[in-house]
């Protein structure tokens, strides 16, 4: 009797699995795990890479083969978990068998009542990320109470992902911000080592301009982006 129900269990889920709107729900989930910059925050930086960008550029008409343009990211912040597709992390065995991504939401959003405060983050020196360093970005200084608490933070979203059956996950502990990504890979315009420490050099003069030694980050962002959270259904 216990088999012909379990049967009929898995011929439900089945049935519904082969439904239009559950299989393109399910093809549309996606999600990661992030902590934006606080408004105020945004602006300021904003307004810094703005007036930076319009000093590299001059730089760059003054120099050879540095036509690419650098674009400040729509959104910045720091990011724990990389966005990720729900049904291609399945195929990859990033996500264990039973995974629910409403689930998790709801058990992060519990998380998110008592550990959702903003946070400062000093900032310490500009560096090029990425493959062939085309982002640049503004570390966080080492070892301080900022730091310590997004490592605290990186841990409770990576035990929280492996209750959830998503412990295969990457979960990092953010150290930086980007700020620029110049040109594309393999666009023939590298900067030189030389060109990179003086671009650097003007994000960071700008930033001391503006008063900006730190960065706000506000509360943990589940979803699709910084600005899209996703709510459990």
């Amino acid at each position: 009797m216990a088999h012909k129900r379990h049967g009929i269990r898995a011929n439900l889920v089945a049935n519904r699995e082969q439904q239009p709107r559950y299989k393109q729900r399910a093809a549309n989930e996606a999600f990661g795990i992030y902590r934006p910059l606080a408004e105020e925050s945004a602006e300021q930086v904003w307004d810094a890479l703005a007036d930076a960008r319009r000093d590299v550029s001059r730089f760059f008409s003054r120099t050879r083969g540095t036509s690419a343009e650098l674009v400040i990211p729509a959104e910045i912040g720091a990011t724990f978990v990389m966005r990720v597709k729900v049904r291609r992390a399945m195929k990859h065995g990033l996500l264990q068998r039973g995974f629910d991504l409403n689930r998790t939401l709801a058990v992060i959003e519990e998380y998110k009542e008592n550990n959702d405060s903003e946070l400062e983050v000093p900032l310490s020196e500009t560096d090029w990320f990425d493959q062939g360093e085309r982002k640049l970005v503004y570390k966080f200084e080492e070892a301080t109470k900022a730091t310590h608490q997004l490592a605290k933070q990186s841990n409770d979203i990576g035990e929280i992902l492996e209750s959830c059956k998503a412990g295969e996950l990457k979960v990092y502990q953010p150290d930086h911000v980007t700020l620029f990504k110049y040109g594309r890979r393999r666009d023939g315009r590298d900067l030189s080592r030389e060109h990179k420490n003086i671009v650097g050099e003007i994000v960071e003069e700008r930033f001391a301009d503006a008063n900006i030694g730190a960065i706000v980050l506000a509360g943990l962002v589940p979803g699709d982006s910084y600005s899209q959270p996703r709510l459990a259904a």
